[in-house]
């Protein structure tokens, strides 16, 4: 049942009134909902039974809370390219609840992953180059192999190898012993400032878990002197629980993603 216009208040109110029992978000309209959750305690769907999500990186901090407002609904992460024919991989309803409540890394650690393979899709650990592989929850490129797969383009070379190899070259990825993938950040937005390697996506999953920030964006911006200086944008949630300024977002920043106050 698509919606013409998404607002969190609508999707809430069509889903009750029709009684929803599947439904597919992207991360931001999910944030959206949770942040509305958290605010009315009426906003709820008790016939919600699946929830999937996928179309971009799901904040690991908006999904802890999403699944303790919905402890009931099934959520399913699906991840796939067009270069796929869509889902490749999928994080399953068991591994979403076995990852909240485990107190052990690499369980909890599902939660920012895309899950397993499909049947009949081949993902290896991820590699630095189609000749290397690396070691589990090293940093590489995702290359995908299988009968879905297509890299054909109208006026270009196919994007598959002569071994049926399609390597998601943007994304870093790491493997886990428990046969899970991380597609964690895009190569290419890696932040190099002064040497430093700063990853936007934990600058993101640092900012998201003050109470005053709904939504943030991080993005590197040239610098003469650092070589790139990140720069930050957020939403502040209304109403938020305490006044805050960029140096209290930067402190609180600096800590969980480990990065200088300066940053």
């Amino acid at each position: 049942m698509p919606l013409p216009r998404f607002t969190p208040e609508e999707w809430i109110e069509t889903a009750i009134h029709e009684g929803v029992t599947h439904a597919t978000v992207v991360p931001t309209m999910l944030a959206r909902i949770v942040q509305l959750m958290e605010s009315d305690p009426n906003a709820r769907v008790p016939t919600l039974r699946h929830l999937a999500y996928g179309g971009a990186r799901m904040h690991t901090s908006v999904l802890e809370r999403a699944l303790h407002l919905m402890p009931e609904t099934d959520f399913v992460n699906a991840y796939g390219l067009t270069e796929t024919s869509s889902t490749v991989a999928l994080l399953s309803p068991d591994d979403h609840r076995l990852a909240l409540h485990s107190d052990e890394p690499l369980l909890k650690n599902r939660l920012a992953s895309v899950g397993r393979p499909v049947p009949g899709i081949q993902i290896p650990r991820s590699s630095t180059s189609k000749a290397t592989r690396v070691a589990a929850n090293e940093p590489g490129e995702i290359l995908i192999r299988g009968e879905q797969v297509s890299g054909d383009y109208v006026g270009t070379d196919s994007k598959v190898d002569a071994d049926g190899w399609l390597s998601q070259r943007a994304t870093a990825a790491g493997s886990t012993s428990t046969a899970t993938c991380s597609a964690k950040v895009a190569a290419d937005d890696t932040i190099i400032r002064g040497g430093e390697n700063i990853g936007p996506a934990e600058v993101e999953d640092a900012l998201l878990q003050h109470d005053a920030i709904s939504t943030a964006a991080v993005v590197g911006l040239p610098d003469s002197g650092m070589g790139r200086e990140d720069r930050r944008h957020d939403h502040t949630a209304p109403p938020a629980s305490t006044p805050s300024t960029s140096s209290t977002y930067a402190k609180w920043v600096s800590h969980p993603a480990g990065l200088p106050e300066d940053a």
